[in-house]
């Protein structure tokens, strides 16, 4: 089965990546517009995207159905806008399903996916603010670390 990509091309949905050799890897920017960050970057030789490697992880749907729920629950009790209909919601829940990026996370940051999710409300929705959309996404945690030197003191048990 074929999906459609967000750039326009189709895809097979069950594109499996291949990454490049090490001799391979593309030179490009580690941050975008950043000078100075250049770094080789792992690519998938079949498709040509080229792997996230950086930044926080793309997730799965679930998490985007979550924040699409509370904007629902939220729209609900909301005085200023009008509440989200359960065609409105399908209607979103559809086009993310139907974006083949949305769902590869081989080459996509979570920032990449918020973008997609924002222009799916956006489309249904365009009263909303982009600042609401995005707040009422559920909260990435992050792994706490130990400073360095608290792991460096603590002796290792063997």
């Amino acid at each position: 089965m074929l999906m459609k990509h967000s750039r326009g091309k189709e895809m097979a949905e069950d594109h499996e990546h291949v990454d490049c050799q090490p001799d391979q890897r593309k030179w490009l920017e580690r941050r975008p517009n950043e000078a100075a960050t250049m770094e080789p970057h792992v690519y998938c030789v079949a498709c040509g995207m080229v792997k996230n490697l950086y930044g926080p992880r793309a997730r799965k749907a679930g998490f985007y159905l979550t924040g699409l729920s509370a904007l629902k629950g939220y729209l609900q009790r909301s005085v200023v806008h009008g509440k989200m209909t359960q065609g409105q919601s399908r209607l979103i829940a559809k086009a993310l399903e139907e974006l083949v990026d949305f769902q590869d996370f081989y080459g996509l940051s979570l920032e990449s996916q918020s973008q997609l999710y924002l222009a799916a409300v956006k489309r249904v929705r365009p009263d909303l603010d982009k600042e609401l959309v995005l707040r009422l996404l559920p909260k990435v945690r992050r792994r706490s670390r130990r400073p360095l030197i608290e792991a460096m003191a603590k002796p290792s048990v063997c």
